[in-house]
């Protein structure tokens, strides 16, 4: 008996150091921001949720709180924004170099946005021209390049209501096609007034990998890299996440009498196979006949079922983890804690830009419909992506502006 009070002693204590460590070290991760984990076991799954930080430094407004499901952005963010040069008259910029310029009001959700800077981007490279942007472009939430002060980014702000008048002033080119390559696209053809910048008017949503890949896979990633901040958030999340699991696993051994080995963080980071899996179920796709009747569709159970099984037969070698973001937790928790065994790790940040970049840290994607998904899957880390092969709707609207193989990249699984 008195040994038995001893070994436990021993075991509480060492839990102890070890949580202390973790947790000096997860901070350490999280640099300057403070983060805020709360994690509640149901039925092997996990909750995150992401706080703001007591000092907020340089925030651009504070309008509401962060929309989901595609709506549009504001700069609400609880992390420092690099302040930029905004050129307040086309006439100041540089005449020497040409532009491009679109409408980056089309659709402002961060995924539609992120298709339109990719595509923009290496087409401006392709001419050897630079990118301009609105200065109230949301990307600068989440990107550490589109912060930069000087030109390295390859990209200029332009204060927003004078490209607004710009683009109502001047025609240029329209790509209908949301999600359809088109190789044709010719700029810098018209006549431009002299001693004036020459800038191309470039309009359309560009959803298409093929735009910027394979030659600009690269460039386009690096273009993608996460703010500090940002990562610090995602990074928190899911080092508390694997502490979590760790240390339940470490308590099913000491129940079960097997012999405890205590491992650094850096050890049992390793005994897990993370699966980033977004979940698109808000209103404007369940609810919305528009939407609907265009040719959206919801990602059944089934399918995500189908996505998680193939993983867990799979992946034998480490215990699988499913790390889930979604505009519709409560009917995620219902239908995956229910119907699919498995550890979950539902993600509740708060900011979009932090949800995308924890699911991007994962080993493997499952995705749904909707482009902030399919960037899920582009910029994860891992090399498998599966994706709903029944989208969109046969015979509908946007089937007929949608080429699969254009939208999706071979490499990737549908089912």
């Amino acid at each position: 008996m008195f040994k038995n009070k001893v070994r436990n002693i021993l075991i509480l204590g060492n839990l102890a150091m070890i949580s202390l460590c973790i947790y000096v070290w997860t901070r350490s991760k999280a640099r300057d921001i403070r983060y805020h984990s709360v994690i509640k076991s149901v039925s092997g799954s996990s909750s995150v949720g992401y706080s703001s930080p007591r000092h907020r430094g340089h925030v651009l407004s504070q309008n509401r709180t962060f929309p989901r499901g595609g709506d549009s952005l504001t700069f609400d963010q609880p992390w420092q924004i690099t302040p930029i040069k905004v050129f307040t008259s086309f006439d100041k910029l540089d005449k020497n170099v040409k532009y491009i310029v679109s409408n980056f009001t089309y659709s402002p959700g961060l995924g539609n946005l992120m298709f339109q800077f990719a595509s923009l981007r290496a087409l401006a490279v392709q001419h050897k021209a630079t990118l301009i942007l609105p200065s109230n472009c949301l990307l600068r939430r989440a990107f550490a390049p589109l912060t930069l002060t000087h030109n390295d980014s390859g990209v200029v702000f332009v204060k927003a209501t004078v490209v607004d008048r710009y683009l109502k002033d001047h025609k240029g080119i329209t790509v209908n096609d949301c999600c359809r390559y088109n190789a044709n696209i010719s700029v810098f053809n018209a006549e431009y007034e002299k001693d004036l910048p020459q800038v191309a008017v470039v309009n359309g949503y560009f959803q298409s990998y093929k735009y910027f890949s394979p030659e600009y896979t690269g460039f386009i990633k690096k273009a993608f890299t996460f703010l500090p901040h940002v990562v610090g958030a995602a990074d928190a999340i899911l080092e508390n996440a694997k502490f979590k699991n760790w240390n339940n696993d470490l308590k099913q051994d000491e129940e079960q009498g097997n012999d405890i080995v205590v491992q650094l963080p850096e050890e049992f980071s390793s005994d897990y196979f993370y699966v980033g899996i977004h979940v698109r179920h808000g209103i404007d796709l369940t609810m919305h006949s528009r939407n609907i009747k265009h040719g959206h569709v919801v990602a059944p159970g089934d399918y995500y079922s189908r996505a998680m099984k193939y993983f867990v037969d799979k992946i034998t070698h480490k215990k699988v983890i499913f790390v889930v973001a979604s505009d519709d937790l409560p009917w995620v928790r219902k239908t995956f804690v229910s119907n699919v065994p498995g550890q979950f790790i539902f993600v509740n940040s708060g900011h979009r830009e932090v949800d995308l970049a924890t699911l991007t840290l994962c080993n493997a994607s499952i995705i749904s419909t909707g482009t902030f998904s399919w960037w899920s899957g582009w910029l994860n880390r891992g090399t498998e992506v599966v994706y709903f092969k029944d989208w969109p709707a046969s015979d509908s609207q946007l089937a007929a502006q949608v080429d699969k193989d254009d939208y999706f990249p071979s490499s990737w699984i549908a089912m």
